[in-house]
């Protein structure tokens, strides 16, 4: 578990400035130059306004994964305006598992970030 997540480093001194540790992460996307797209941490998507690691956004996983599926890959994700777009495979929707294997399916979602402003 020791150093997963993302760090603010001095640049002279190496010292941690500021940390987000994370057990996991499955996705890590860079937004442009200044926001990255990461998640799930604590059952929730963020959107980070780097160098200073502050989240401006959050998202509940019912808004980037709505048919509930037991596998989600997020391949790819932008951020227009006030619009994040992803992209991915989805696999076994609303928590199914199925002995037959299926085969999974693309997806392409945009998701307004009004509203969705972090509150603390």
């Amino acid at each position: 578990m020791a150093d997963r997540g993302i760090y603010e480093r001095n640049g002279i001194t190496g010292e941690i400035i500021y940390q987000i540790k994370m057990g996991s992460i499955e996705t890590l996307i860079r937004l442009g130059l200044n926001r990255i797209f990461s998640g799930p941490l604590r059952n929730r998507y963020l959107i980070y306004a780097v160098p200073n690691i502050r989240v401006p956004n959050e998202f509940s996983p019912r808004m980037i994964d709505p048919n509930r599926c037991l596998s989600l890959i997020i391949l790819s994700a932008n951020l227009r305006k006030d619009t994040l777009h992803i992209t991915g495979w989805e696999q076994y929707p609303n928590m199914q598992y199925t002995t037959v294997p299926t085969e999974p399916l693309r997806f392409s979602r945009s998701i307004s970030i009004v509203g969705t402003e972090h509150r603390g």
